[in-house]
């Protein structure tokens, strides 16, 4: 491959991607207009060069960082956390922010969808198989939801995308909780149900 060539290929890139996320997006949630204006870069921290992180990439062999950036957690607990959220060719990493250290991997191949309203809000949730799913907030959830979808295309690996308004996951091995969004005058509630544990 030319010189040429790649650097074309690294230009085309974020258009591509902006064609497919307004095409999945546009008729399934209402957007803000700066959203579907936004340019799309990835690497947002450009913490390639930290040792610890290098490390572990190394270890658990990814060869490319696709997207990074600052997001918040909401945990079992329904407390915001604020982590960083590392995707790879190969795998999902929940980072501390400030040292970097994995508290979390997923492999791509794990991940069976992802969930988010039809609203305008930056909410959506990872599910993972035969674990418990990741409740996330970020304002550039569309770009993640299509990196997403492009690495595991690349594994040969389906994630199904679904909107609805009323939906559960499991914060937690054994407990269920239900995500209700609704439209205000104030803008989006979004309202978080304890369901019953799960019987063993």
């Amino acid at each position: 491959m030319t010189t040429e060539t790649k650097k074309t290929q690294e230009t085309n890139q974020p258009q591509d991607r902006l064609v497919k996320i307004n095409k999945l997006f546009d008729q399934n949630k209402s957007r803000r207009r700066s959203s579907a204006m936004k340019e799309y870069h990835g690497n947002y921290l450009r913490i390639d060069n930290k040792k610890v992180v290098a490390n572990l990439l190394q270890k658990n062999n990814d060869s490319t960082i696709i997207f990074c950036d600052t997001v918040a957690k909401i945990n079992k607990r329904n407390k915001v956390q604020e982590r960083v959220l590392l995707v790879t060719d190969q795998n999902v990493y929940n980072l501390n922010p400030s040292s970097y250290q994995s508290l979390r991997k997923i492999p791509l191949i794990k991940i069976t969808s992802i969930t988010l309203s039809c609203f305008e809000d930056n909410f959506f949730v990872l599910g993972v198989e035969k674990e418990y799913d990741y409740l996330i907030v970020s304002s550039r959830k569309t770009e993640i939801v299509c990196c997403l979808l492009e690495c595991c295309e690349k594994l040969n690996k389906k994630i199904d995308v679904q909107f609805t308004n009323n939906f559960n996951y499991r914060p937690s091995e054994g407990v269920v909780r239900e995500l209700r969004f609704r439209s205000t005058d104030e803008g989006v509630s979004t309202e978080v149900y304890q369901k019953k544990k799960k019987k063993n």
